[in-house]
């Protein structure tokens, strides 16, 4: 990516000690729809766009608010720093607890053009 960071959430304690609790990377990547591989290269002069690589929330620290907590930081980030309105990123069909706290953080889904 051009630009991005990974946000890390710990539970209070010894960060050593334990495992994360939630994790997300945001970056800026070319919107061009190319697989993002190892030395892949965008086509010059494509724009890039604030895109969610992953986020996720280990299991016993889901259904507290965590992932949607990540979701709201990103979209500050991505308003007040970054000066976009819009962020993509891709979830899997069979991933019906992301397509329905994406939904209703107001993500919709936009068609995949190739």
């Amino acid at each position: 990516p051009e630009l991005g960071f990974v946000l890390a959430y710990a539970p209070a304690g010894d960060v050593q000690a334990g495992p994360l609790a939630a994790y997300v990377e945001l970056a800026l990547w070319p919107a061009d729809g190319r697989v993002k591989a190892p030395g892949a290269r965008s086509k010059p002069g494509v724009p890039s766009e604030p895109y969610i690589l992953n986020m996720c929330v280990a299991p016993e620290n889901q259904r507290q608010g965590l992932a949607r907590k990540l979701l709201q930081l990103c979209a500050r980030i991505v308003r007040d720093i970054w000066g976009d309105t819009r962020i993509s990123l891709h979830v899997m069909d069979s991933a019906l607890p992301a397509k329905t706290l994406y939904q209703s953080a107001g993500y919709v889904r936009v068609p995949y053009v190739y």
